[in-house]
């Protein structure tokens, strides 16, 4: 059997790590990069703040662009930063992906909607308010106009899964302070970390090119979600606190919810796997 090689850029992220395992037992060879000068002995050296792009004398079947600054506090407090990175230099990396052939796959964000307060439509226009979501919404239309032949662009929702960072701060306050805080008018539509690996490794065992994208089945604010997910591990319920957050950016960066669209094969795997699984979370 001749294998597959994947890449997988930010393999050390939340998603990235889940995607090289999944693909790893569907019969892929798969490089990972990471910045962290930490990881080197199991990754290969890539900042998409100072790209380089050596790796890819390799030869690769497909890429996955799972790198980025994605916190939106931060990307608006370092607008040129995150330009560069998010747009600028993913695109300059693009282009270098596509001058090897490889069939990439760039995972998006339902923030480049940011201003619509309904499910969205895969062909909607763009409406980001953030900073993060203008650089995804720019780094979209130019992948569009110059690579869409070989590029799937899969936009998401908040992706949850174990491991996800707000369940980590969420432990680490609640054994620090015997409570867990939560955003009771911050709300997002999960979908599975599970779900969004598997969409992936379709994708990148049967390209197909296009704007793709998946959204949860349920709003939540982070409070209901929280007492969901700690209340099946049978904790105190009045140990979490709703809180409303006073950041006036924060709340109008709120994201909508995205309607399914997904390549056929991958749409009747999807209508049978959209649960999240609650009790793996912790």
């Amino acid at each position: 059997m001749i294998l597959k090689k994947a890449l997988i850029i930010g393999g050390n992220s939340f998603i990235g790590r889940h995607v090289a395992q999944k693909l790893i037992l569907s019969n892929f060879t798969v490089d990972l990069t990471s910045k962290r000068t930490s990881d080197r002995n199991n990754f290969m050296f890539f900042d998409l703040a100072q790209p380089n792009y050596i790796f890819l004398e390799n030869n690769y079947n497909v890429a996955i662009i799972c790198a980025g600054m994605s916190g939106l506090s931060q990307c608006q407090q370092n607008q040129s930063a995150a330009w560069r990175i998010n747009f600028e230099n993913t695109i300059e990396l693009t282009r270098n992906l596509m001058s090897k052939n490889i069939f990439t796959i760039l995972l998006s964000t339902s923030s480049v909607f940011e201003g619509y307060g309904h499910n969205c439509r895969v062909d909607e226009k763009h409406y980001p308010i953030s900073s993060y979501g203008e650089t995804k919404a720019k780094l979209e239309q130019e992948t569009i106009r110059h690579y869409g032949s070989n590029v799937a662009i899969l936009r998401l929702t908040k992706v949850v899964g174990k491991d996800w960072q707000q369940t980590k701060r969420w432990n680490d306050e609640y054994k620090k302070n015997g409570i867990i805080k939560a955003f009771s008018n911050r709300f997002f539509y999960p979908i599975s970390l599970e779900l969004v690996s598997k969409i992936i490794c379709h994708l990148a065992d049967n390209p197909v090119p296009g704007v793709f994208q998946i959204g949860g089945d349920s709003k939540f604010s982070f409070y209901e979600f929280a007492k969901k997910i700690y209340g099946l591990k049978g904790f105190d319920g009045g140990k979490i606190i709703p809180i409303e957050d006073e950041d006036e950016d924060r709340k109008k960066w709120q994201a909508p919810n995205l309607r399914r669209y997904l390549p056929s094969n991958i749409e009747k795997y999807v209508m049978n796997n959209s649960d999240i699984n609650f009790q793996k979370l912790l």
